[in-house]
């Protein structure tokens, strides 16, 4: 427990004392049990009604929010301030949430807003620097990484993603499929479409020194759960719908179990054992739709000796196809592997299902999109 949850009054004008006598542990139990998901319209509101009620829960709340924050990149300057502001806190994220406004996938046509600006002070970039400072990075990227950070208005939040992500040391899980790859550009190394990739010259950052991939070492070991983005554009130039491939991920990720990843991404790829991590125990595939992506699980399926610990699979069509039938679906059961499939009567109308569908059982799914098909 932190200072703050541990210190509590046992003054409340609002809140029956016998609430706010709690032991400080059950106190937190409570506020995880209000911090929400993706799922709900408004995320961890119940969260925030809880501290905002009474100043002896704040500190609770707030310890719980940083468990698993779901992070709107618009807010990264915010939650930065927060982890500098009280860096106890920045040890107890297990799992981080990045979700953007940019692109919406609607009725697969691609609606591209600009890109969001967000006002970051001088204070919170003096703290971004020192903290930097600290590191023990290469010294030619840290002086590149310090020497893009300048206060005001800020086009590229793809400069303070990375450095939320190495500050937090136990960190597990990281969701990305609501953002899109270039915004997590430690993970630009993994895709061979991004090595080539040549940024504007009259920009006053100095991309070619920019070299975040380095930044993997320092975190990405640690990981066992990786959502891959969804929008797999690695520079905002890109049209959304773009395949891409991901390679080396068994040596980015030595102890991952669990995956969810664009099948697009895999299937353009013969299988082999260097594919995938040797531990991986579940394996997610989103937007399968093209027959290279059909093929390829059979594929996986005459493959399967190459990942001995894959005990789930779970496919999600992008839009109303037929797949393989249940012959396939019996034979990966018979090898042991749980198997499940999700096909959508149309398309995607939720951009939040479209990004995370592996979130909702079919029926939520169905009910969302025939309430916004009627709209």
């Amino acid at each position: 427990m932190s200072a703050q949850a541990t210190i509590m009054s046992t003054q409340s004008p609002t809140l029956s004392p016998h609430l706010t006598c709690l032991p400080a542990e059950l106190k937190l139990k409570i506020a995880l049990n209000l911090t929400g998901n993706l799922k709900d319209t408004h995320p961890q509101k119940n969260l925030r009604g809880l501290a905002l009620s009474c100043k002896d829960l704040w500190p609770c709340a707030q310890e719980a929010l940083m468990h698993a924050p779901i992070l709107q990149t618009r807010n990264a300057h915010l939650l930065l301030a927060n982890m500098f502001r009280y860096p106890e806190l920045r040890s107890k994220t297990y799992s981080l949430t990045v979700e953007s406004e940019e692109p919406r996938l609607l009725n697969s046509m691609v609606e591209v807003s600009r890109l969001p600006k967000i006002q970051v002070g001088g204070r919170i970039i003096s703290e971004c620097i020192q903290e930097i400072q600290r590191s023990r990075i290469n010294p030619k990227f840290k002086d590149a990484w310090i020497g893009a950070l300048k206060p005001g208005v800020f086009h590229n939040v793809a400069l303070l993603l990375p450095l939320i992500v190495v500050m937090m040391p136990r960190l597990k899980e990281l969701h990305l499929g609501g953002t899109a790859l270039f915004n997590i550009p430690c993970f630009l190394g993994l895709v061979p479409e991004a090595q080539n990739l040549v940024r504007d010259k009259d920009s006053d950052i100095d991309w070619d020194a920019l070299q975040f991939n380095h930044l993997c070492a320092y975190f990405s070991a640690r990981l066992t759960v990786v959502e891959w983005p969804v929008d797999m554009r690695y520079t905002e130039d890109l049209d959304p719908m773009i395949k891409a491939q991901v390679r080396n991920l068994p040596q980015v990720f030595p102890n991952l179990r669990k995956l969810v990843i664009p099948a697009g991404m895999l299937s353009t790829q013969p299988l082999s054992p260097r594919l995938l991590p040797r531990k991986l125990e579940t394996l997610i595939l989103t937007r399968v739709d093209r027959d290279d992506d059909d093929d390829w699980l059979v594929d996986l399926l005459d493959s399967i000796d190459y990942f001995p610990n894959l005990k789930r699979l779970e496919v999600y069509y992008w839009n109303n196809r037929r797949p393989y039938g249940r012959a396939f679906a019996d034979t990966i059961r018979a090898a042991g592997i749980e198997y499940y499939e999700y096909i959508p009567e149309c398309c995607y109308h939720s951009r939040r299902i479209a990004n995370h569908p592996w979130m909702y059982t079919p029926t939520e799914i169905n009910l969302v999109e025939e309430a916004l098909h009627n709209i």
